[in-house]
Formats: structure tokens, C-alpha cells, sequence
């Protein structure tokens, strides 16, 4: 069953350089500021400098720790059970599994047996240790986070030396209602007994856990995804829907509106339906653009359960959509330049430019992964581009113009 639906998606474990040491040697000239050879992989290559630019050393280990690992949490309750069953269907095959949260940070394991538990701890890759790129360097479970998509590392291809001995292949986790990382589950053996199936395993895995976490969603939260969805239909400007655990936008609110402002906005959400008269409100987002805000309520039964928010921008005294007041005034829209972008292109760089993966954008999007990748191509050829570095770069500056507060008119 893995095998039939994750074959087309299972990288070949790399082969042992003919020259004892090659990886190494290239590591090294990597690190000194040169260029490879040509047979590292991309994604290899560029986690090595990513780790080399963080101060990672190659022949040091030394992990941070954090003894609040233990701490419970809706990953840790989804992903016991996938971890339990891995441990059953691992049985004698000297493969481990460990589980690790959004900064890396193991919060459980599975050891193989007594004698991979004692490498695992030796290695101090057990609950509580950060192994991020930024501390561990290049490893299966932080590059899977750090990249948000599933990963194989084999041997020499660890940027520490300590890991060379062995194989790690990690699989992100997100939460299928927002898109958030969560962390990253991880199959980790010695080099020599290690095969393509672990990815696959890997990735099986981590659907599983997201599976439970979607399952494990209150009726509540779920009739809180169906009203927004249906406001979502009918809106035609930016909206939002904000409870007291989620805040779900569309395209057009997810320019500004963000997990961060959550708390806020449930807290003004509930001030003003307790008081009608107060709809209206301005509301400041954490990225400082302030938009006006009128909201609907959602109700479950007697109880206040959400509220649907429909966000506008007052303009030299007239209420207009955000969304509006974004557009050209130009009577055609430019081909080329940011003018050219629409408004979903817009919102996509803009979670680009937040450091947000494809899949994690296409989440916050409410969009396929196929239709975010294929916005990015559009808006690489429209801006003349072609790196995600650059498209951050102009989609932060074109933040910080729009930060500019607009006159509001006192009068009326």
C-alpha cells in the first residue's frame, strides 16, 4: 500500500563516493566560500550554507536544551499513536522514529531496541534537544521543517560528523485547518541498513498525525469552517472568521490578517457584538495596517461562537473594501511590474516574503499546492525575477509603503 502510493515520490538513497571522503572534501570547500563539484544535490548544497551562515561546525555537537519538551500539545496527542505504530511495525529493523516540533525540537522518540536507544542518547537526539539546521546542521528532521517538505539525508550528506554514520528522512507535519508548521516526524537508522522505503514510511506518517489532528476538530470548529466557507462564496472583498482558537482568512484578508492577531480580534469581535453600536471599529494588524471592521456573528445554539469580519478602508472619509482601495486606478492593469500582480498574486508574495513554504501558503490560501506554484511562475515572469529572495524583497518593501497611514477625514 505505502509502496503503490508514495513510489513516484521515493528519491534513490545517494550513492558512496567512489573516493572515500568526497562528500566531506566538498563540505569543506562549501564552507570556504567555493563551489562544489556538481554532484551534491540542491537542497543539500543549500542547507550546507545555510548551516555554514549560522556557525555550525562540523566537528562539534552541542545541543540546546529545553526541559519544557515534555509539555502537552496537540502534536504530541496526534502524534503518539502513529509513533506507537511505527514502534510495532519497526520491530527488529534498527530503524527509529522521532517526533519534533516547529523549531526542530524533539518532543518524543521510538527507539529501534536498547542498543539504538544508547547511539540516540549518545547523540542527545531525545525529547527536549533542538536540532535545528541553526544547532545540529543539515538533518532529516530539520530540513524537513525548515523547507516544509519531506526529505532524505544519507550519510556524508550531514553537515555534522557525528551524524555521518547514519540516515535520517523526515516528513513535515502542518495543521490541515490553517497551514501551520507544527514539526516533523523523522526515520532515523545507520546508513548501512537504510533503504528508499523510509521516506515513504516517513511521509505516510505524517499524514496519519494530520489526519488525527483534523479528526480531532470540535463540531464546533467544524461549523465555523462551513459558515466561513459559505461567506467566503458571496464575499468579494476581504474576510475574515476569528473565534476563540482560530482565525480563518481569504485571499484579500490574508495580505494583513495573521495567526498573530488572532487574540485581538476575537477580544474586539466580542466587545462589539455585546455592543452593536460599536460595528465599525478600527482594528490595527501586527504588520500596523489598520483597517475598519465590521462584524457578523456566528452562533452554536445560545452561544457565541465566531464571528465573520468584513474589513474596510476608510478613505478621506468614505468607507471603501480594502480590497478596492488596493487596486490600480489605472483603467487597464499593467503586464508587467507589481501593478501587474493580481490580488491573489499579491497575497501570495506576500507570504513569501513571510518565509512561508509553498504548501504552507497554499493552506493559508485555501489553494492546491499545483495552483500556488503556478501563481509563483506567473509572478516571477510578471516582476522579471527568479528567486524567492528577490520576490521577498520587493514584497516587503511594497509593506512597509503601504504602511503609510491614509487621512481620515474628521468630519461626518
Amino acid at each position: 500500500m505505502v509502496i503503490q502510493e508514495c513510489a513516484s515520490t521515493v528519491p534513490s538513497i545517494p550513492t558512496e563516493p567512489v573516493v572515500p571522503g568526497r562528500l566531506r572534501a566538498e563540505l569543506e570547500r562549501v564552507r570556504a566560500g567555493g563551489s562544489p563539484l556538481g554532484f551534491v544535490r540542491d537542497d543539500i548544497l543549500a542547507s550546507w550554507r545555510e548551516s555554514a551562515t549560522l556557525g555550525v561546525r562540523p566537528d562539534r555537537l552541542d545541543l540546546p536544551y529545553d526541559p519544557d519538551a515534555d509539555a502537552e500539545t496537540a502534536l504530541l496527542r496526534a502524534g503518539r499513536p502513529a509513533l506507537d505504530r511505527l514502534d510495532t511495525d519497526l520491530d527488529r529493523t534498527q530503524i527509529s522514529v522521532v517526533l519534533g516540533d516547529e523549531r526542530s525540537r524533539v518532543v518524543d522518540r521510538r527507539a529501534a531496541d536498547r542498543r539504538e536507544e544508547q547511539r540516540l542518547d549518545r547523540l542527545t537526539l531525545a525529547p527536549g534537544y533542538h536540532w535545528g539546521v541553526g544547532h545540529a546542521g543539515t538533518n532529516g528532521l530539520a530540513v524537513a521543517c525548515t523547507n516544509g517538505s519531506p526529505t532524505l539525508i544519507h550519510g556524508d550528506e550531514h553537515f555534522v560528523d557525528a551524524l555521518t554514520p547514519m540516515t535520517s528522512a523526515g516528513a513535515p507535519i502542518t495543521d490541515p485547518r490553517t497551514g501551520r508548521m507544527l514539526g516533523a516526524l523523522a526515520l532515523v537508522c545507520s546508513r548501512e541498513v537504510a533503504n528508499t522505503l523510509l521516506l515513504p514510511v516517513a511521509n505516510r506518517a505524517a499524514h496519519e498525525i494530520e489526519q488525527r489532528l483534523l479528526n480531532g476538530t470540535s463540531v464546533r470548529e467544524r461549523l465555523l469552517q462551513e459558515q466561513f466557507l459559505r461567506a467566503r462564496r458571496r464575499a468579494r472583498g476581504p474576510l475574515a472568521l476569528v473565534s476563540s482558537s482560530i482565525l480563518l482568512s481569504n485571499v484579500a484578508a490574508a495580505r494583513f490578517a495573521r495567526p498573530a492577531d488572532q487574540p485581538r480580534l476575537w477580544d474586539l469581535a466580542t466587545r462589539v457584538l455585546r455592543a452593536p453600536g460599536e460595528n465599525g471599529s478600527a482594528f490595527t494588524f501586527a504588520d500596523r495596517t489598520e483597517l475598519y471592521t465590521n462584524f457578523e456573528p456566528v452562533w452554536d445554539g445560545p452561544d457565541l461562537a465566531g464571528a465573520l469580519i468584513h474589513f474596510r478602508r476608510r478613505v478621506n472619509g468614505a468607507t471603501a473594501s480594502a480590497r478596492s482601495a488596493t487596486r490600480s486606478s489605472a483603467p487597464g492593469r499593467a503586464t508587467l511590474g507589481w501593478e501587474s500582480l493580481t490580488e491573489t498574486e499579491r497575497s501570495l508574495a506576500d507570504l513569501i516574503a513571510e518565509g512561508l513554504t509553498n504548501r504552507e501558503a497554499a493552506a493559508r490560501l485555501f489553494l492546491s499546492r499545483h495552483t500556488v506554484d503556478s501563481h509563483l511562475r506567473r509572478i516571477f515572469r510578471k516582476l522579471d525575477i527568479n528567486s524567492r529572495v528577490e520576490l521577498a524583497s520587493i514584497a516587503t518593501r511594497r509593506s512597509a509603503e503601504l504602511r503609510t497611514p491614509l487621512p481620515v477625514s474628521t468630519s461626518g
